[in-house]
């Protein structure tokens, strides 16, 4: 997953939870004057933490966007084939944009708005 800032107010963002070794950014930026989170983050196949770990801490990340700007996007993107992700859908009403697999059999790559 890459970032790349052309053109965008954006900056890092820290939401208080870390886990150590797991990959993920958030990044705090407005288009037109929409203002949107992005979470980049790669799950390895054979993560060295606990995969409900990551999901909590960015379910945690989520619920303190909500609480502090609600009425901003919330966008979660990677490799996250091997995190049941459902949580994210059932829980923060986002929706996995793809629906098609991308490699082989599988969503690698999963988009979530």
């Amino acid at each position: 997953m890459c970032i790349y800032r052309l053109h965008l107010n954006a900056a890092c963002v820290q939401l208080d939870r870390s886990l150590a070794n797991a990959e993920f950014i958030w990044v705090k930026f407005s288009v037109s004057g929409v203002g949107a989170y992005l979470c980049c983050c790669y799950h390895p196949p054979r993560p060295t933490y606990n995969s409900h770990d990551l999901l909590n801490i960015l379910c945690g990340h989520v619920e303190k966007i909500l609480d502090k700007d609600f009425d901003f996007v919330i966008i979660i993107s990677g490799d996250l084939n091997k995190l049941n992700c459902s949580v994210l859908e059932s829980d923060y009403g986002l929706c996995q944009l793809v629906q098609q697999n991308t490699r082989g059999l599988a969503i690698l790559d999963k988009f979530f708005n």
